[in-house]
């Protein structure tokens, strides 16, 4: 039976749920004993969590370990006041990540934190007449409290929130370094403007139908001085840093953000333009695909729907253009009768180069040479880029479609932009010393200050920055939270970065790790950062879907209680029988598919629900949330429940017989066996799925064993308590109790504590090895081909170098015979720790294919 040393006042499962949910602490429960002949019910699970709770989920990172460090990285939420089922599963997979690399002896560092400014809490805010600033706290306080109820061992003491001053003075900081590095600058620009949320939108905020992300809106077009950051400088930069050999399972997200980023096949340059009379009216930049052919330029086209072509359209005045190569002075044409570079409205004239360039010459009346063919000379090319890099006239090789970040909000919830407007000097940055530039209450009105430059009465800017800017470098800030004069100590940050594994949805693939890479690429160019590519190893989770009930002719979403199923299957509204159609979608209150995280956890609790978001289907994939796939992890946990309850009522009565070799080889080769898979699956592939699989796997191999094994035999008690360890990432409240009964067992076998440490808890527990005997494979291939597959003791493989596995393959007979005469061009050797190993031999086909005729 349940019982308790000190009896609470109420044992009810409502009241246990209101308290764990309100983080309210019972002591009491630490005294919990539970009798394993009980079915498992939800309300025993409730009070396992609420008994173990305050033990188990704390972070564990501690920097001045020596241990090796492992940085887990969450995207971190939005507070909108309450978790999703999404959450739930990017947190779970982080968590599980975290607990398995602590069990392995890692210091793990699990940082969370709040990403509080933007669009939703302002509106949400003004709907309710209320402060957004009010309205941001009070979500994050109930979030947070979400996020412990649900156990995740956060780092909790290195939170960071990016609307709080503590923050958003770095952000500030970062703009001014930029600025002061010449990659900030304010310019007039056609914006896509969100009639509904008054703002401006980056492109990449606009879907393919021209409307805004956020309130659907048809996106307007508008010409506002906005204020950019040039990313585009590092773009060579940000291309080939994907191909870094450290980035691993990046897949797909590589392509993405290439094709982001597009072939840096040119580059762009600042022309100068000047009125008849000679007089500066400022600059444009103009994108060539091959710079070296300037000198055989003619004239400049821009497009009439450009600002340029609009103004020059508009004042009918002469403009020429002047290049950063010459004095030479080029006039500038509005036609669209040219072909421009993709994503450009300005191009420069060369006629010898292009025969569209040579007629639009020709009918404007400009001579030019038409013997003169340039030819393409890259060396030539990269010169003139470092000229006009040096001379800060552009010259950084990008694609033509790349644009700089707009970052200019016309909101108020954002970090404010610390510049100043002077009637004398124009726009002037603030000192380092200035910030943090607090934001203004809502309703104040616009300040004069004085102009750091010539102290003349100026005003503060306005705009606020996009929320792309707070979340580029949050995870910095992770390693030094409370670094009052730095964004962060480059010691500290170099000892916990790069990022190990960094999970987050895929929505998230282009934009946000496209800004992220962009600023510890700048922070390294200037020395602030020892590396330049922030996250080594992604996981990007699939989204988590429910059922949704459509009526096929209108679109309209129904309720499930608003569907009647036909006796053939069909499913027609109830009201109007119209023919209804399932599918699985996001979910969402609208499409009323959502499901309530609390309310899961009121009927399953935390354990099992961290289970069922695991189960059935990888992290990457998308999970379709459906009572129909529970009852596989439900029957798991009670076969674990009875499957304890029937060792301990083994040990209980002391059988005396000898166990059967037969039986102890049948137990050491599945502990080994599924060792191997789930551990493989936990660190290497993350099919956390897969792991579950094994583990349930290893589980019915235990369920099969005799009872005098139970009592008699080591290799039970050591499997038993493996397959507990291995729980315990996925179910850390659930995996304690289990192991508190087996630490207390009767007649414990492994008494010289040769494989397991009794005194300490399951958390403090290390993670299963394979023996040193077991047989693991060596796969020995020639380009990319099995030729032959070796079996070899674990000690083996795990000592051997690449040049022994190289002699071993070669010593293969098929191995031998293939290659033979042909030249070894290379060879790549990998080998997973508690896993196979595999060697790739690479040979010449057209030798090979040679020999293979001759013979």
């Amino acid at each position: 039976m349940f019982s308790l040393k000190v009896k609470p006042k109420f044992l009810d499962f409502k009241s246990l749920l209101k308290c764990q949910y309100f983080g309210i602490n019972w002591p009491a429960f630490k005294f919990c004993t539970f009798n394993f002949n009980e079915d498992l019910t939800t309300d025993i699970k409730l009070k396992i969590e609420t008994k173990w709770k305050n033990s188990l989920n704390k972070g564990g990172f501690n920097e001045y370990s020596l241990q090796k460090k492992f940085y887990v990285l969450s995207m971190f939420p939005y507070p909108s006041g309450n978790l999703h089922m999404g959450h739930v599963r990017v947190y779970t997979i982080s968590d599980a990540i975290s607990r398995f690399h602590r069990l392995n002896g890692k210091n793990v560092f699990q940082p969370i934190g709040f990403d509080a400014f933007g669009l939703p809490a302002e509106n949400a805010a003004r709907d309710r007449n209320i402060p957004p600033e009010k309205w941001t706290k009070s979500n994050i306080t109930v979030m947070r409290e979400q996020l412990k109820k649900l156990g995740f061992s956060f780092d909790w003491d290195r939170e960071v929130i990016t609307c709080s001053p503590e923050y958003y003075k770095f952000t500030q900081y970062l703009f001014l370094l930029l600025y002061k590095e010449g990659l900030v600058y304010r310019e007039e620009a056609i914006v896509n403007w969100d009639p509904v949320d008054k703002t401006v939108l980056a492109d990449e905020q606009v879907d393919s139908e021209g409307r805004s992300w956020r309130s659907g809106a048809l996106v307007e077009k508008k010409i506002l001085k906005q204020w950019f950051i040039r990313t585009t400088f590092f773009a060579r930069s940000l291309f080939s840093g994907l191909d870094d050999p450290k980035l691993k399972d990046w897949k797909d997200i590589v392509a993405l953000q290439k094709h982001w980023i597009g072939e840096c096949d040119g580059a762009s340059f600042f022309f100068k333009l000047f009125d008849k009379n000679g007089k500066c009216k400022g600059q444009i930049e103009i994108w060539m695909q091959y710079p070296e052919m300037i000198s055989s330029a003619v004239f400049i086209a821009v497009a009439s729907h450009s600002i340029l072509g609009r103004k020059l359209i508009e004042s009918n005045e002469q403009i020429m253009a002047k290049s950063p190569f010459s004095v030479q002075l080029f006039p500038i044409f509005v036609t669209d009768s040219l072909d421009y570079p993709e994503g450009c409205d300005i191009k420069v004239g060369i006629p010898s180069f292009s025969e569209k360039d040579a007629n639009f010459a020709e009918k404007s009346g400009i001579q030019f040479s038409q013997e003169f063919c340039p030819q393409v000379n890259f060396e030539e090319r990269l010169k003139l880029c470092n000229i006009a890099m040096e001379n800060k006239m552009g010259g950084a090789m990008k694609s033509s479609k790349l644009r700089d970040w707009l970052i200019s909000r016309q909101r108020h919830w954002g970090t404010p932009i610390p510049v100043v407007h002077c009637k004398e000097c124009g726009p002037v940055p603030l000192s380092f010393d200035d910030l943090p530039v607090y934001l203004p209450s809502r309703d104040e009105p616009q300040s004069s200050v004085a102009c750091p430059k010539c102290g003349s009465v100026a005003t503060r800017e306005t705009d606020t920055m996009d929320t792309f800017v707070d979340s580029a470098w949050y995870f910095l800030r992770y390693a030094d939270p409370f670094n009052n004069e730095k964004p962060f100590c480059e010691e500290k940050v170099d000892d916990l970065l790069p990022v190990d594994v960094y999970v987050g949805g895929k929505e998230h693939a282009v934009l946000h790790l496209y800004y992220a890479r962009f600023i510890c690429h700048f922070l390294h160019s200037v020395g602030m950062l020892k590396f330049s590519e922030p996250f080594e190893r992604l996981l990007v989770q699939g989204m988590v879907t429910g059922k949704t009930y459509i009526v096929k002719n209108s679109g309209k979403y129904l309720k499930k209680e608003d569907v009647i199923e036909n006796e053939d299957g069909s499913l027609i509204e109830k009201d109007t029988k119209n023919e209804v159609v399932v599918k699985w979608e996001k979910m969402s209150k609208s499409r009323f598919n959502g499901v309530e995280p609390c309310n899961v956890l009121e009927e399953y609790g935390i354990d099992t629900t961290r289970l069922l978001i695991l189960a059935d289907v990888a992290p990457t994939s998308s999970r379709r949330w459906s009572d129909d796939t529970f009852p596989g992890i439900l029957n798991w946990q009670k076969r674990l429940w009875s499957l304890m309850n029937m060792f301990l009522e083994c040990r209980t009565k002391k059988l005396k017989d000898n166990v059967t070799e037969e039986e102890e080889l049948r137990l050491y080769d599945a502990r080994n066996f599924y060792i191997k898979g789930t551990t493989f699956n936990y660190s290497s592939s993350h099919q956390l799925s897969v792991a579950i699989s094994k583990m349930q796997g290893l589980t019915n191999s235990l369920k099969k064993c005799s009872k005098n094994s139970m009592c008699n035999s080591l290799e039970f008690e050591r499997t038993f308590a493996s397959l507990i360890i291995m729980l315990y990432p996925m179910a850390p409240h659930f995996s304690s109790e289990l192991w508190s009964r087996l630490q207390n067992a009767p007649g414990r076998l492994d008494l010289e504590e040769r494989f397991i440490d009794w005194s300490k808890p399951v958390l403090q527990q290390s993670w299963p090895s394979l023996d040193p005997d077991y047989l693991l494979s060596f796969i020995c291939k020639v380009n990319n081909a099995i030729k032959a597959i070796v079996k070899l003791p674990y000690k083996q493989i795990k000592s051997l170098s690449k040049t022994d596995a190289l002699d071993l393959a070669l010593k293969q007979e098929k191995v031998h015979s293939f290659i033979t005469g042909c030249d070894i061009l290379g060879y790549e050797f990998q080998a997973i720790d508690s896993y196979d190993a595999v060697i790739n031999i690479l040979i010449d086909h057209l030798q090979k294919r040679k020999i293979q005729n001759q013979r």
